[in-house]
């Protein structure tokens, strides 16, 4: 009898431990689900900012003297607002996609809000001072890249770790 009853138990402990791992099993896939949807729909959201912020600041005319270039360039806007983190990351993205001799001669760094006498480690920083661009990115903290083809701003984004592929795409 007790071997019976010791069996019972023993089949009814098996029963609980299965059906509790195939619970667990289906929260965590719920859970995965959930997450997947979260980053995607936060990676959806940075890319409509993303065009949101193109679309207002495409085709502004840009009235700073050093910016009026015969040919197309690739501009890193940062002010004195930016975390040094987005920063350093817009740059390493320019280091790791631009050689030496094309980060010299096609990328300019536009510095707005330091100090006119400031002084910066890329010798392609033009300084404007507490001058702003007009656009809707001048007061915020946000580092972006745009092209500046006849003194008009083209193709605005603004960068992001998390989403690493789509900056330098």
């Amino acid at each position: 009898m007790k071997k019976v009853i010791i069996s019972l138990q023993f089949v009814l402990l098996i029963s609980i431990l299965i059906v509790s791992s195939v619970i667990l099993y289906k929260m965590s896939l719920e859970k995965s689900i959930s997450d997947w949807e979260n980053e995607h729909f936060i990676e959806e959201m940075y890319i409509q900012d993303n065009i949101t912020a193109s679309i207002l600041c495409s085709n502004n005319l840009i009235d700073i003297e050093g910016l009026k270039l015969s040919e197309p360039r690739l501009v890193c806007y940062y002010s004195s607002q930016s975390c040094d983190a987005c920063l350093n990351y817009a740059k390493k993205c320019i280091k790791e996609n631009f050689d030496k001799s094309e980060e010299a001669s096609a990328i300019l760094y536009l510095a707005s809000d330091y100090s006119i006498n400031e002084k910066f480690k890329e010798k392609n920083t033009i300084n404007i001072g507490r001058k702003k661009l007009g656009i809707s990115l001048d007061n915020t903290s946000l580092v972006c890249f745009f092209v500046i083809v006849d003194n008009k701003i083209e193709h605005l984004f603004i960068p992001d770790r998390n989403y690493g592929k789509y900056t330098d795409t």
